[in-house]
């Protein structure tokens, strides 16, 4: 018998919702409303600022538009899957997208985290089923279960040794800064996400950055003093996730300005032990 189905190479995230039992239980159906229009919106800041806000036949990377295509998604309780085509530029536009993604869900007070993988991926969707599987999926999933840790996106080595390549072969991005701002290493040699810096490396230090900052140290604050749970088992491990958190905070505020940053962005706390991060790139 003729093989039916087949797997594709994709770019494939894994999204996990955190504090997702707290949000239904305390916004009830409204929490529906809330992450939908998170995900939608951000897909939508995604394909307007990919084309730079004007009818440009390049986007920001320097790639010519044809099609901007956002990624698919399926939300499925407290997890969103996201891919897209593994096609020239891509993981660039999906790494943009991500970022817009994180963003999005912080300004409601919604911390996320995930893996971000290139892998085998079956999809099948139809008007009575959604189905989508393979090792793609699941590796992602473990990046974001067992190494993500705290509120970030990992990504995965070979993606970031292909980023490598293609900052060499884009003097744009270079220039701009973008590429090298859009990601993290930490000194256990995972890299992440660097959604607080990418934006400023696009367009330079706004105002509404310097908002989205001082809400970030206010969510972060509250989040370590609230840790909505009685399990004390728990409660550690929330107040160490953010503590985390607080470090990779700090550590951008703390390059805004030449190294001189407002000090009013800073979280004032005691620093996580061997907690360090640096550019790759």
């Amino acid at each position: 018998m003729a093989q039916k189905y087949f797997y594709e190479t994709k770019l494939i995230a894994f999204i996990d919702i955190m504090g997702f039992k707290n949000i239904i239980n305390t916004e009830k159906g409204e929490a529906i409303e809330k992450i939908i229009n998170c995900i939608d919106e951000s897909l939508e800041q995604y394909c307007s600022c990919l084309r730079n806000g004007t009818n440009n036949l390049k986007d920001f990377t320097g790639c010519t538009i044809l099609d901007i295509k956002h990624p698919k998604y399926c939300l499925f309780s407290d997890s969103i899957f996201f891919y897209i085509e593994d096609e020239e530029n891509n993981l660039i536009r999906f790494l943009f997208s991500l970022t817009h993604l994180q963003r999005t869900f912080i300004e409601k007070n919604i911390f996320i985290r995930g893996g971000l993988v290139k892998g085998q991926l079956f999809e099948d969707n139809r008007k009575d089923r959604i189905n989508i599987l393979g090792p793609g999926v699941i590796n992602a999933h473990d990046m974001e279960s067992k190494i993500a840790n705290y509120p970030r996106i990992i990504i995965e080595k070979k993606l970031v040794t292909k980023l490598k390549s293609t900052l060499k072969k884009s003097p744009l991005l270079n220039i701009k800064g973008y590429l090298p701002r859009h990601v993290l290493e930490d000194n256990q040699g995972n890299y992440f996400l660097d959604y607080l810096s990418a934006p400023i490396a696009l367009s330079g230090l706004q105002t509404s950055d310097i908002n989205f900052f001082e809400n970030h140290k206010k969510f972060i604050l509250e989040s370590l003093e609230n840790p909505q749970t009685n399990d004390e088992e728990e409660r550690n491990k929330v107040i160490s996730r953010f503590l985390m958190l607080a470090n990779y905070h700090n550590f951008v505020v703390g390059q805004i300005n030449n190294n001189q940053p407002p000090p009013e962005l800073l979280i004032q706390m005691k620093k996580v032990e061997n907690i360090f991060f640096k550019r790759p790139f």
